[in-house]
């Protein structure tokens, strides 16, 4: 309805039609604010939709950086923890490279002994074979000294009686001529 619709009387304007024009303009107002208020009920539920989405998301990534922290705090934590094992490792290795290295002194000290008493007993088995060459070689000597005594002592005995005889004077012996 429009205002040249309304009719008009003697003193304006008829009540019957304002009254008509304002309950139909109260129903096009009516009708338009059902729509804005649907239209606002609907954008309303969909901007609180989109509000408990985006709570869900913050939810979700306050969650999903807790737990990237207690990641980085685990990994923090190991890390530490990885250090700490190494020093001790490292303390641990130093501990027993010393007591592996005493272990070797005192068995190199033990073999270098064991070497001066072979050394030693070289020496005096060197001794003792020097010893037993020098009265070899004096024996010898007087050995030597005793055959050369007894080739001229020999010498001077007449050695014709051991002397070879001739075939020929052998024969004459043995027939008697001689």
């Amino acid at each position: 309805m429009k205002l040249e619709d309304l009719k008009k009387g003697f003193w304006g304007y008829k009540k019957e039609s304002v009254y008509r024009y304002i309950s139909a303009m109260e129903e096009e107002f009516s009708g338009r604010l059902l729509e804005k208020d649907a239209q606002m009920a609907q954008n309303t539920e969909q901007l609180q939709k989109k509000i408990k989405d985006l709570e869900e998301e913050i939810q979700r990534l306050r969650q999903e950086n807790a737990d990237k922290l207690k990641g980085h705090l685990m990994i923090s934590d190991t890390l530490l923890d990885a250090q700490e094992y190494a020093s001790f490792m490292k303390k641990e290795s130093q501990k027993q490279e010393q007591e592996a290295q005493r272990k070797i002194k005192e068995k190199a000290g033990e073999q270098m002994k064991e070497l001066e008493k072979y050394s030693r007993k070289l020496s005096q088995l060197r001794d003792l074979f020097q010893d037993m060459l020098k009265s070899m070689d004096i024996n010898a000597k007087q050995m030597e000294e005793s055959a050369e005594n007894l080739r001229s002592e020999l010498s001077v005995v007449n050695m014709s009686l051991f002397q070879r005889k001739d075939k020929s004077e052998k024969i004459k012996e043995h027939s008697g001529e001689a």
